[in-house]
């Protein structure tokens, strides 16, 4: 069950300040420095590792180590290397023919795992809040949650969902900027004299020094040739499709019916969707739309919240995000490059772990995934109720979450002057 409950609406209602949010544009520099930020140093590292190499005590042992260790290859190059150069469909051709030759397959296959599998793992993302089995105890699970949001945090909701402006738009898109650089080792608080709190709890290196750092890398990248992606476009499209399998070990539990290694997952799977396709949706005053605003709504103040504090929607947390947006707007930065391209394309990789997970349960599952290709399961109405309930549940209780930042840290100190210079390169 979601656990809603009547505290909520006064609680999530609380959230909204009691004067408009204004947030200023947010600089190309933020977004450029974050890209910056994952920029690896080319093979020799940067003149200031090179420093810091001169100063070890084992620079001698790190030099022979150097000279007779090969560096870890990037990740597009493992995949290059171990993947095959085939398409999804190709892939999933000759597994089955090797795994489950009896099956006979349709003239094109199904761009992801097919219907049967896909309609699964949406149900699996539930994590067990109902009774999947039993439709008659669903509904009344479903009525009680229908009562208790709208009790509880649907009295917040359309107060939630106005605070969803362009100004909040704004501050979404710094706060997620801002986690990313944290993520990369650099607080941009910090790096603009406006905030220290998050990069002590965080325990990262000096803003300025990863600063500086960051910028030696992105120089120098570009004094070598540019990097080159590895894989063909068919290895990157392969690797995402199994990665794609690699929780399908875990969906006959989540379900509570026999794994999908089972050649009796297939029949299991029909009959679970059947018994909820009849479950009249329509009889039920679910309010999908209001439950997804109010998810989506919650989810960016989370965010927020997350990058700035929980003080981030009043008027000197405001000030704090605007004064750090206008030194940002002032730096002076290199172009991102063609190495930053490259990087962005990894950091959409799949872990290695995970793509070999999802191709080794696919090819113990081939008899499902040949079903799947082939099946055309009932679509149960209620599936997309259940989801925006899941979905609001979650981010409902992120937002309410009693352990907020000021709690761990002391008080910041007011924002310097906007018009103070920012840090320099």
């Amino acid at each position: 069950m979601a656990g809603f409950s009547p505290e909520q609406g006064p609680a999530l209602a609380a959230i909204p300040p009691g004067t408009p949010i204004s947030v200023t544009a947010v600089p190309p520099q933020l977004a450029q420095l974050s890209a910056l930020a994952k920029i690896e140093p080319p093979a020799g590292g940067t003149a200031a590792q090179d420093q810091s190499q001169d100063q070890s005590q084992d620079q001698s042992q790190g030099q022979t180590q150097a000279a007779t260790q090969a560096p870890a290859p990037r990740a597009d190059q493992a995949l290059a290397r171990d993947l095959p150069d085939m398409s999804p469909e190709a892939w999933t051709r000759a597994t089955l023919a090797a795994s489950a030759p009896e099956t006979p397959l349709p003239a094109r296959l199904p761009m992801g795992p097919g219907d049967l599998i896909s309609a699964c793992m949406k149900l699996a993302q539930l994590d067990g809040q109902f009774a999947l089995d039993d439709p008659e105890k669903m509904v009344e699970q479903l009525q009680a949650e229908t009562e208790a949001f709208r009790e509880g945090p649907g009295q917040a909701a359309s107060a939630l969902v106005a605070l969803d402006t362009p100004d909040l738009q704004r501050l979404t898109e710094a706060a997620r900027l801002t986690l990313d650089l944290r993520a990369e080792g650099l607080c941009p608080l910090e790096l603009t004299g406006v905030d220290p709190r998050f990069a002590q709890v965080e325990n990262l290196a000096p803003a300025r020094q990863r600063y500086q750092e960051i910028l030696a890398n992105a120089a120098a990248a570009a004094q070598v040739a540019p990097p080159v992606f590895a894989m063909t476009d068919t290895q990157e499209q392969l690797a995402k499709f199994l990665a794609s399998f690699a929780t399908l070990p875990q969906l006959g539990e989540k379900l509570g019916i026999v794994p999908p290694s089972d050649p009796a997952f297939p029949q299991a799977a029909m009959k679970l969707l059947a018994g909820l396709a009849k479950i009249p949706a329509a009889e039920i005053p679910f309010p999908v739309q209001a439950m997804l605003q109010l998810a989506s709504a919650a989810e960016a103040i989370t965010t927020i919240q997350k990058a700035f504090g929980d003080d981030a929607l009043t008027l000197p947390g405001l000030l704090r995000v605007n004064t750090m947006l206008g030194k940002l707007a002032r730096l002076s930065l290199p172009k991102p490059g063609p190495a930053a391209a490259v990087q962005a394309r990894i950091d959409e990789l799949p872990a290695y772990d995970d793509i070999r997970a999802g191709a080794q349960a696919a090819k113990a599952s081939a008899p499902t995934l040949a079903a799947s290709a082939v099946e055309q399961p009932p679509d149960p109405p209620i599936i997309d109720p259940l989801q925006a309930l899941s979905a609001v549940s979650k981010v409902v209780m992120q937002l309410l979450d009693l352990d907020p930042l000021s709690l761990l840290m002391p008080p910041p100190k007011p924002p310097e002057d906007p018009a103070a210079p920012p840090p320099q390169a």
